[in-house]
């Protein structure tokens, strides 16, 4: 369990330290959002696993949503930062 808390804890500083800002505990509508980044139009969500009810919300708010299993984060966290860094990449290069 303590390398769990210990990626998690890892994740919060890689996303407070990123090039473009990314916000905490955001809320939208009546949604908080794990993480945002609003320049790219990102919502990043931790869940357990199993469905989560505030992708579709957020989805029909025009967001695109990264759900992140905290297992996930535990057992990859450099492929975690790998997925979320080139999401994050795409939507600023992209048009919408």
């Amino acid at each position: 369990m303590p390398s769990k808390e210990n990626n998690l804890t890892k994740l919060h500083r890689f996303l407070q330290t990123y090039p473009v800002r990314i916000v905490t505990n955001h809320r939208i509508g009546d949604v908080t959002i794990d993480y945002y980044c609003p320049l790219a139009g990102i919502a990043l969500l931790l869940t357990q696993g199993g469905d989560d009810t505030r992708k579709s919300s957020l989805t029909a708010a025009g967001l695109t949503v990264l759900t992140l299993r905290r297992a996930a984060v535990a057992r990859n966290f450099d492929g975690v930062c790998t997925f979320i860094d080139e999401n994050i990449k795409h939507a600023l290069t992209t048009e919408k």
